[in-house]
């Protein structure tokens, strides 16, 4: 198999010292047995960002965020919340699946169900470090890909504090807050409290407020003469709009936008599609795009460590959470050549059913007829969407008790991971809705006219095409624990030897209403649109499944001199299906081995690590359209990928220095049987990832402040598994200055993909496994990258 190689956004490295010099010699805290370990030491891939770092990416989102990590594919075009990041050659599209984000070593989230709605970036954040693979099988679950540990800044024994204000020229207005100090006299009680609230018109305008809400979060630590205790809260209420696919042009070679809508900055989501109501059964319910994907979360925590003696350590940390997320979303299912879509038999036949004489289009909220349909909005398109009002509620103890023995030269640490995770809902209420295709499309429907001109019946429902599309109706729970155990050995001065395994028993249980066809409230005589539907009968089928899994790893780590180091590893670990993935109970254990080879090395100007390696997923499940039925499928795959994986930075001069990172890899999809209708995908190249990306960060230091120019560039990816459609490499410049104007003033200005690039993420998943007839005279459903946009921030340190 060809090698790859991989050079995904730095930056980390180059902004943790201005130097450069000792950012290897930095402690670890993630993924080790080890209170003292240093990155040059490890045997694991890591990359780390302080809260300086932090504060100059000024992410958009969490998955944004990961851009800096090596070998994680980002597409983070869908807004601040439900992105998607794949770690070392899994295909786009698969959430945060097997990447386990973790808040002060606790995962947020046992099955990782849209946990960048609950993993939120602001000024309490005062760290992150993310180790890929190895030991991230071991000590935390569904994580063996990569963990993400997010550190969060702590009550001070000296009053301080951070204020910062963020715009933007899409209209945010955002505040962030952090107040440390202490609460007593003694200086024992720590207080630290903090968080942010905003507003923003959305980075595509959609026509009424996007995103608006926040999170506030404290601690209260009590400091030990043996250790610390840390009670934690946070709650979040907040509202994002989830963008979606949109049309574009020539997806393959130079994409472009279409007559009616900029691939920049347009979308379909506006005004005349935000209220979308939807008969059942049991009355009506409606999608409110206004409402958006809104989050409330409240979680309650605790983080425990006492020194037993000088050798031993007990670290416990458990956390309450409540989550209830409502989605309202829109999503595209296909283009269609407007006028001809009036001439298909099923509208002839509504035209006939009525005693008409034609069928033609009506805007629903005016109702004004669409007079020439070949040239409405300048592409004569109409297209189909579901529109959901998705409801989901949980509740999720997490676990962690540790034992740790460290010695001069040994560090052992074994413990219990327990997780109880409640899905208390998960209900779907949806329909197909008709709109036109332009920036802020509207909803249409099909009339029916007689000879004179006169409406005599409509084919929809004030622009619903057909109701009852998807449905949910479950209710689910997990639990889980793993023991594990992991030992570090400093043979020598010069080798360090390492290995662990965790063995966990998960227990599934859920429970998904049954269906049948029923007659919907509210019907009308004079609308051919369904009457009926399926929908749930008051049953239910039960399924339940056991997992008893293993997870093994070996690492070493030898250091050739004091500055340059190597190190391998070998890892087997697993994924399982989320509580959230109720219908997934039926799927096998996903399961991923890796090796990698690594080196690292700092010297007075450059510092650089270097990760050769291999990655194998098996029993890899995924749903998507089956074209020829329509119905979602359910197929198994095999993914093989070899890279090479780099970051690091180098100080070209004292005023000048240049941050870099990146990967190339070469990904293939394999283990589909012979006789299988897939069987022709073997060898193809792993669906919407990259083989290449290059991030590169040119910092220009100066006496007015730092002036930066990223740099970041992507290969050709396919947006499905047959490799039928090819999405365009791109590239993208950002620039920014920051400056310090004295101890406790910086201010910061950034511009995003100031080349304006169209760079797809993604094609549209729901169009099926190959993506035959989603495009309509050309033109093809994907979801582009941001356009051009500008940033400014203010902070003022106390």
């Amino acid at each position: 198999m060809a090698i790859a190689v991989a050079l995904s956004c730095g930056g980390a490295v180059a902004q943790e010292t201005k130097d450069g010099a000792n950012s290897l010699e930095e402690i670890v805290v993630t993924g080790t047995s080890s209170s003292t370990r240093t990155k040059l030491e490890s045997s694991v891939a890591i990359t780390t960002m302080d809260a300086e770092a932090l504060a100059r990416e000024d992410a958009f989102s969490t998955a944004d965020i990961l851009e800096v990590v090596p070998g994680l594919w980002v597409e983070d075009s869908g807004g601040e919340i439900s992105n998607n990041v794949a770690p070392r050659g899994l295909g786009g599209g698969a959430a945060f699946r097997f990447i386990s984000i973790q808040e002060d070593g606790l995962p947020v989230s046992y099955d990782n169900d849209h946990v960048d709605t609950q993993q939120r970036q602001d000024i309490t954040i005062s760290r992150m470090e993310a180790i890929r693979g190895g030991t991230a099988g071991i000590l935390t679950t569904n994580g063996p890909g990569s963990i993400v540990n997010f550190i969060t800044r702590k009550g001070t024994e000296d009053p301080e504090g951070s204020l910062r204000f963020t715009v933007s020229d899409y209209g945010t207005r955002r505040t962030d807050l952090f107040y440390g100090a202490p609460v007593d006299d003694d200086g024992k009680w720590l207080l630290g409290i903090g968080g942010y609230y905003r507003t923003s018109d959305g980075i595509r305008d959609v026509g009424f407020t996007a995103d608006r809400g926040g999170q506030l979060r404290a601690s209260l630590t009590r400091k030990l003469d043996d250790g610390e205790l840390t009670f934690t809260v946070k709650n979040i209420n907040d509202h994002n709009t989830f963008y979606l696919p949109i049309p574009v042009n020539n997806p393959d070679s130079d994409p472009s936008s279409i007559p009616g809508i900029d691939a920049s900055s347009g979308t379909l989501l506006g005004i005349g599609t935000s209220r979308i109501t939807h008969r059942t059964p049991e009355g009506v319910g409606q999608t409110n795009m206004e409402d958006g994907y809104h989050t409330k979360l409240n979680s309650f925590g605790v983080n425990f460590r006492k020194e037993i003696d000088s050798n031993w350590s007990l670290d416990i940390a458990a956390r309450q959470t409540t989550w209830h997320l409502n989605a309202n979303g829109i999503f595209p299912w296909g283009l269609q050549d407007g006028a001809e879509r009036l001439q298909e038999a099923d509208v002839q036949a509504a035209v006939a059913a009525f005693g008409g004489a034609s069928a033609a289009y009506r805007y629903t909220d005016s109702g004004v007829l669409v007079s020439d349909i070949n040239n409405l909005n300048g592409n004569g398109l109409t297209t189909l969407g579901v529109a959901i009002d998705r409801d989901r509620r949980t509740e999720e103890f997490m676990s962690n008790i540790r034992l740790n023995h460290e010695t001069d030269n040994n560090s052992l640490a074994f413990g219990v991971l327990f997780a109880d995770k409640v899905l208390n809902g998960y209900n779907t209420k949806s329909s197909f809705i008709l709109s036109d295709v332009k920036h802020n499309a509207d909803l249409l429907d099909i009339v029916i006219l007689d000879a004179a001109g006169e409406e005599v019946g409509t084919y929809t429902d004030n622009g619903v095409y057909s109701y009852g599309i998807w449905l949910d109706d479950a209710t689910g729970d997990v639990k889980s624990t793993s023991l594990y155990i992991n030992d570090e050995f400093q043979v020598n001065d010069k080798l360090r030897i390492d290995a662990g395994t965790r063995y966990e028993v998960a227990e599934f249980n859920a429970s998904t209403g049954n269906t049948a066809r029923q007659t919907l409230e509210g019907g009308n005589d004079n609308v051919w649109v369904n009457d009926t539907a399926n929908w749930f009968d008051g049953s239910y089928s039960h399924r339940s499944r056991e997992y008893k899994e293993w997870s093994f790893t070996a690492g070493a780590n030898y250091k050739i001199t004091d500055r340059f180091a190597v190190y391998g590893r070998w890892a087997s670990s697993y994924q399982t299906t989320g509580v959230g993935s109720y219908g997934g109970l039926v799927e096998p254990v996903a399961d991923l081995t890796f090796s990698e080879f690594g080196t690292r090395y700092f010297g007075d100007n450059v510092t650089v690590s270097l990760v050769l390696f291999n990655t194998v997923f098996e029993n890899l499940g995924f749903g998507a359209r089956n074209q020829a039925t329509g119905l979602t499928e359910q197929i198994t795959i095999e993914t093989d990928t070899t890279g090479v994986e780099f970051e690091g930075e180098w100080n070209v001069a004292d005023a000048f220095t240049i941050a870099f990172s990146g990967v190339f890899q070469d990904s293939e999809v394999l283990g589909i049987p012979a006789g299988d209708v897939n069987e022709a995908f073997n060898g193809n190249m792993v669906q919407r990832t990259p083989d290449t990306q290059v991030r590169l960060i040119n910092t220009f230091h100066s006496p007015v402040g730092d002036f930066f120019l990223t740099a970041h560039y992507l290969s050709k990816r396919f947006a499905d598994l047959g490799n039928t459609v090819e999405l365009d490499a791109y590239h993208t410049l950002d620039l920014g200055w920051r400056y310090q104007v004295n101890d406790a003033i910086t201010v910061q200005v950034k511009g995003t993909n100031l080349n304006n690039a169209i760079g797809l993420t993604e094609g549209n998943p729901r169009a099926g496994f190959v993506e035959g007839d989603d495009g309509v005279g050309g033109f093809f459903y994907a979801r582009p990258i941001n356009g051009r946009a500008f940033q400014a921030t203010f902070q003022y340190d106390f």
